[in-house]
């Protein structure tokens, strides 16, 4: 197994950012604090209206800056989703650092907001399937190679553009930039929501 160095210097080959010495130290403080900015609902919507605007020549992302910055954020994700499945990483909280200002499923559940409720029927992980679900650090580690992070950097990036320049669309590219990158990316967040947490009973629908 390569050392914490051999793995930041790995990812770094595929990816100009850098996280921060503590995110680098626990790098499940990068997944914590993006869960803690919108529930898997919500970050589900927004991998939608990003495909969606990627999709169509003439429909682009109504909010660019937010795009950009969503796109920075799943770069970042990813980053910490790489140190944590090739590191094999177990989430350890101190005192400083718990979860319940989280959102995990059931959370979602007892909020009276229609749209919340919504979102809760939204975050079920049905992408994934049930091995996937019930240990998603082998998940990552299996879809987080070098060369499959290459591709899915490539696809975002090519997102990004189609999202955001108008006469500019997916149809124009490789189709594993299309609904597979899409597919990649739900079950990337299921992935990465199930290591905050677990689900280890849940049945396939």
């Amino acid at each position: 197994m390569k050392n914490k160095a051999q793995l930041q210097n790995d990812f770094a080959n595929t990816c100009p950012l850098l996280l921060k010495d503590e995110q680098l130290e626990n790098p499940y403080l990068v997944i914590m604090e993006f869960f803690s900015k919108q529930t898997l609902g919500q970050y589900r919507r927004a991998i939608d209206t990003w495909f969606q605007s990627a999709l169509h020549e003439d429909l682009k992302h109504p909010e660019p800056e937010s795009l950009i910055y969503f796109h920075q954020q799943i770069q970042t994700l990813l980053q910490a989703s790489y140190l944590i499945a090739h590191g094999n990483l177990k989430l350890q909280l101190n005192q400083a650092q718990t979860t319940p200002e989280l959102h995990p499923f059931h959370q979602l559940a007892e909020a009276s907001d229609p749209h919340s409720r919504a979102d809760h029927s939204y975050a079920q992980p049905y992408w994934l399937n049930l091995t996937g679900r019930e240990n998603p650090i082998a998940f990552l580690k299996a879809t987080l190679s070098l060369e499959n992070l290459k591709e899915i950097r490539l696809g975002l990036q090519q997102w990004l553009e189609d999202g955001l320049i108008t006469h500019s669309c997916l149809a124009d590219t490789e189709a594993v930039y299309s609904f597979a990158l899409y597919q990649q990316l739900q079950q990337l967040l299921e992935a990465c929501h199930l290591l905050l947490f677990p689900q280890p009973n849940l049945m396939l629908s």
